[in-house]
């Protein structure tokens, strides 16, 4: 996890190659946000629909983009979210 603010990596975790980082990425967060509504971003790798579920409980407000799948395209609505969900960067 890095902060935004500060530009510094805040904690890691370490895991073996056969280990996906989907598993342990909510064991980086912090168990509580920083503020009401704090945003947590992510790739399409993290769109689950348990993973959404679980920030939600942890008190982050998603920003994951979505993928589309064969027969069901994303939307424009789901295209222009992802662009602006996608153009937050964190240099570290």
């Amino acid at each position: 996890m890095a902060d935004d603010e500060y530009k510094f990596v805040r904690c890691y975790g370490v895991t073996g190659a056969s280990v996906h980082d989907i598993e342990p990425h909510l064991d980086l967060l912090p168990e509580e946000p920083a503020y009401p509504d704090q945003e947590a971003f992510g790739d399409s790798a993290y769109s689950s629909k348990e993973n959404h579920e679980k920030l939600l409980a942890c008190g982050y407000l998603p920003m994951i983009c979505e993928k589309g799948y064969r027969h069901k395209p994303l939307t424009e609505e789901q295209k222009t979210m992802n662009k602006v969900k996608s153009r937050v960067r964190c240099r570290v």
